[in-house]
């Protein structure tokens, strides 16, 4: 077997020693749950046994890696991390006749690494309270996540994540300390979602938000008791498998378009303005439900060159803020004189349904699950105008 020198350990902000190990390009880093040096060199010592194992194996990791991944290795940590060392009271506990024997031959060698048998004693005046160091309560860390999200995600994301944070924190409470969540309480927090009768797509988008937050709290330092997110590894679905399962929107066959606005039905149903036109600039536009319904007055424009379009001043996706050039099927109807004629009645909002978001849209309930109700339909405006744009074929005249 390989020889591996001690490793190299530091103390987190905490004052626990931390084990480190490079796989990659980039350190992994565990705690290693004590304080005492002695007890941190023996529990880093059956670490390297570990690691001179899986080197030996030589499998289960990219070659190109020098060594393996702390989660790739045959050894349970939790189980590692029961020595009691302190010589000042006669205590030495260890983990059998082998551990043993290696905790003397440490003690007789300890003193070649410089370090103290034992951690200095406190003094009989114990700290105040403040000078205590924890981590972050959980409850802490997720409104800071969710103010930084509010920034970078759309309002409808941020919310979903604020409904799954919610189910989370009603199972495991928000008064812990967020290094006190552990692969053991997530593991446990999945179980209960599936006692609960709830489906894998849920469960997965729950933990994805989850681990959204995990991957904040590294990022800034507020979760230490690991390297790695707690959340790793236990998804139920890969992403291809979820992609697999995903219902997509079809067009509209040229039969369905020809039923549902067939001209004299179609007045006669859809006479209010509202009704009336959002389909329209749906099928002849491109524009989603939420942009057509959320239109200004004032993004109804005319360009230097006379072509009229509107402004998408908010849409699902960055890219979809855009100038919409109307298209001539909907001069033709009136779309400019009824724009007038709301412009001349003091509105704001081209139509009264519109507040901006889709109002046919699917809402999260309290537990971040879509209402049955309001299930998407199997076809889309939307996607019949993409589908006709992208062939060739199709005369320009005919959309």
């Amino acid at each position: 077997m390989p020889a591996i020198s001690i490793p190299r350990l530091s103390l987190n902000r905490f004052g626990f020693y931390v084990y480190r190990l490079r796989p990659g390009k980039l350190d992994q880093r565990v705690s290693l749950g004590t304080k005492n040096p002695l007890a941190a060199h023996m529990i880093a010592a059956k670490i390297n046994e570990a690691v001179a194992t899986a080197r030996t194996l030589g499998s289960g990791w990219p070659m190109s890696a020098k060594n393996p991944k702390l989660e790739d290795l045959s050894i349970d940590l939790g189980a590692i991390r029961r020595y009691e060392i302190d010589l000042s009271r006669g205590i030495l506990k260890a983990d059998g006749d082998e551990d043993q024997k290696r905790l003397m031959e440490a003690i007789a060698q300890i003193g070649h690494y410089g370090l103290p048998l034992n951690p200095p004693r406190p003094s009989a005046v114990a700290p105040p309270a403040s000078a205590v160091l924890k981590s972050e309560t959980l409850a802490s860390v997720a409104e800071k996540w969710l103010a930084e999200r509010a920034h970078k995600n759309g309002p409808r994301t941020v919310h979903m994540k604020k409904c799954h944070y919610a189910d989370f924190e009603k199972r495991i409470g928000k008064a812990i300390d967020i290094d006190s969540v552990t692969k053991a309480v997530m593991v446990g927090y999945k179980s209960a979602c599936l006692a609960a009768g709830q489906k894998a797509k849920t469960i997965d988008n729950k933990l994805l938000s989850i681990s959204d937050l995990f991957k904040y709290a590294l990022a800034h330092g507020l979760y230490t008791a690991s390297a790695v997110s707690p959340v790793t590894g236990l998804f139920m679905q890969t992403k291809s498998e979820r992609l697999a399962k995903a219902e997509s929107y079809k067009p509209f066959t040229e039969g369905d378009i020809k039923a549902i606005f067939e001209p004299e039905a179609y007045e006669a149903g859809m006479a209010q303005p509202d009704f009336y036109w959002c389909p329209l600039i749906g099928l002849y536009n491109g524009m989603r439900i939420s942009e057509a319904t959320g239109i200004f007055c004032e993004d109804v424009q005319t360009a230097e060159n006379g072509v009229a379009f509107i402004h998408v001043r908010k849409s699902k996706t960055g890219a979809g803020v855009r100038n919409v050039p109307i298209a001539q099927t909907l001069l033709d109807l009136g779309f400019l004189a009824f724009v007038d004629r709301q412009r001349e009645a003091g509105r704001d909002r081209l139509f009264g349904v519109g507040v901006g978001v889709d109002p046919f849209s699917r809402t999260p309930d309290a537990d971040g699950r879509r209402s049955p109700r309001c299930s998407n339909p199997k076809r889309h405006t939307r996607h019949s105008f993409a589908s006709r744009s992208s062939n060739w074929r199709e005369p320009v005249e005919r959309l």
